[in-house]
C-alpha cells in the first residue's frame, strides 16, 4: 500500500522544518539556487546528522528514489497543480507553493 505524506512549501527562497516520515522525525531544508534555477533539499535526522544533501528537486521524477537513504524506502515527488501554468515557477521561484504540491511516498 501506498503512503503519502504532504510536506509543506513556503514562500522564501530558503527555509526548513520537522516533518515526520516512516516513524522518525527530519528536519528538510529547501534553498533555491538562483545561478542553477533549481530548488535544492538537504535532509537531517533530528540529532542534525545529515540524510541527503544537495538533492535537486525535479518536478514529476521521483527525487531520491536512486540514493540510499536509510531507514527510508520511499522517494519526493514535486507535483504541479492541474490547471495552473507551472512556468510561472521559473520567473517567481519564491511562489513554488502556488504551482506545486510537495510529498514523500513510500510503501508498507
Amino acid at each position: 500500500m501506498l503512503n503519502y505524506v504532504s510536506l509543506p512549501l513556503f514562500d522564501d527562497y530558503e527555509y526548513s522544518y520537522t516533518i515526520g516520515l516512516e516513524g522518525l522525525s527530519y528536519t528538510v531544508v529547501m534553498k533555491y539556487n538562483e545561478r542553477a534555477k533549481l530548488w535544492f533539499m538537504d535532509l537531517f535526522l533530528e540529532d542534525t546528522t545529515p540524510v541527503a544533501l544537495g538533492v535537486g528537486v525535479v518536478p514529476l521524477y521521483p527525487i531520491a528514489l536512486d540514493l540510499a537513504i536509510s531507514p527510508l524506502n520511499g522517494y519526493f515527488w514535486l507535483e504541479n497543480i492541474p490547471a495552473i501554468n507551472t512556468e510561472q515557477y521559473k520567473q517567481y521561484p519564491d511562489k513554488l507553493r502556488q504551482y506545486y504540491r510537495f510529498y514523500y511516498i513510500y510503501e508498507t
